[in-house]
């Protein structure tokens, strides 16, 4: 996504690095990681100055058992709000300033999510691919309403303030 005229954040989807590209030069300019993997989404939230980027966190002490799925122990699946001034400097820990929005909870997870976008008065929505729904979120709370869309979701698109453009990648 573009952050600047000539700089633009670029993922490793399956490794959880974020990166700041800068196309004038075909530099990097600063390279961090999360706290988590399968990176499905980033949007820039321009009147925070954040960047939204959807993913998931394997316990890796956790096990594959009931209990651990139930829980929610052995994965999360999350959106993390990065301030974009953080992914600029070339050194510092960005999970440390980053804020998490838990998808799901216990008796109602929320699997593989996907595309994100945001809107003006700080909401957003999550394609969460895993449970054929978008998450419908406000930056600052963890209070997220679900909506059924048809078979997974991936990506999503504004349209306008009101109205939002869903792709399903299994369903019409």
């Amino acid at each position: 996504i573009a952050i600047e005229p000539t700089k633009f954040l670029i993922a490793d989807a399956f490794g959880g690095s974020l990166a700041i590209l800068d196309a004038a030069t075909a530099e990097i300019v600063s390279q961090h990681q999360i706290q988590g993997h399968h990176i499905g989404g980033l949007c820039y939230d321009e009147p925070s100055r954040t960047v939204l980027v959807t993913h998931q966190r394997l316990n890796k002490i956790a096990e594959s058992s009931y209990p651990d799925i139930h829980w929610g122990t052995l994965m999360q699946n999350l959106v993390s709000q990065v301030p974009i001034q953080s992914l600029l400097e070339p050194t510092g820990d960005i999970s440390a300033l980053a804020r998490l929005y838990r998808l799901g909870n216990t008796g109602k997870g929320a699997a593989d999510p996907a595309g994100i976008v945001s809107w003006s008065n700080g909401q957003f929505a999550v394609a969460v691919s895993g449970g054929n729904e978008i998450a419908f979120g406000k930056l600052g709370t963890n209070d997220l309403q679900f909506v059924s869309v048809g078979a997974k979701p991936t990506k999503m698109f504004k349209l306008g303030e009101n109205q939002l453009l869903c792709i399903n990648d299994l369903d019409d």
